[in-house]
């Protein structure tokens, strides 16, 4: 199951780009709680300790906000221009029980049988939408490759998922597949070319004719 990770955050008064401009160069970053009917709340979060939670792929939080617990997930984060440093962050507030609508990764273990007979592996889904409530959200789906052979697929309909989930995904979208790549398809033997006629000598006609009779 999912990770509970845990992060401090402090209520922010200020707002506007002057603020958030002085709240980074403090050394911490602007974070917005929103959801679960109730009001957003701009708060802000350590820097180094923000930076650590992503670097460690939570997804799943159990915020402390001044005495107060709430639970949240990660539903945006913003990055510089060189996509190292976070800016921003969004939470949604979530029940750890209340069933929620949410992206999980795909893994695909193996190494297709297909790949020695010159096949290529495509992978063209690397997450998967389901409905499940928080408390049972996985780390991934795993789904196992290795007996895939050329020209065949592994499709959403395929993978398991956790009993209380629900596929929000189309069943038949195909999650990968292994593939002759282009230029490598067996060519066709090229047909025998037609037997010519015997060529005629020169001259054997004429001497059938003058042949006495």
């Amino acid at each position: 199951m999912v990770e509970v990770t845990k992060l401090e955050l402090a209520r922010r008064e200020a707002v506007g780009t002057n603020a958030v401009r002085g709240l980074r160069k403090a050394g911490s970053v602007p974070v917005v709680l929103y959801g679960h009917g109730r009001e957003a709340l701009a708060l802000a979060a350590a820097g180094r300790a923000l930076q650590d939670v992503i670097a460690r792929g939570a997804r799943f939080l159990e915020l402390s906000i001044e005495g107060q617990t709430e639970t949240a997930l990660i539903r945006e984060v913003q990055y510089d221009a060189f996509g190292l440093e976070v800016l921003h962050i969004d939470l949604m507030r979530v029940d750890i029980d209340e069933a929620i609508n949410v992206s999980v990764p795909v893994e695909m273990r193996g190494r297709p049988k297909g790949l020695a007979e010159g096949g290529a592996l495509q992978k063209l889904l690397t997450d998967v939408e389901i409905r499940i409530a928080p408390r049972h959200i996985p780390e991934a789906i795993v789904v196992n490759i290795s007996g895939l052979e050329v020209n065949q697929s592994i499709y959403v309909r395929d993978l398991e998922l956790p009993p209380s989930a629900k596929l929000l995904e189309d069943p038949d979208k195909i999650v990968c597949t292994v593939a002759v790549p282009r230029g490598l398809e067996e060519a066709a033997p090229a047909p025998a070319p037609e037997q010519a006629a015997e060529p005629e000598v020169v001259g054997q006609k004429k001497e059938a004719e003058e042949a006495p009779e």
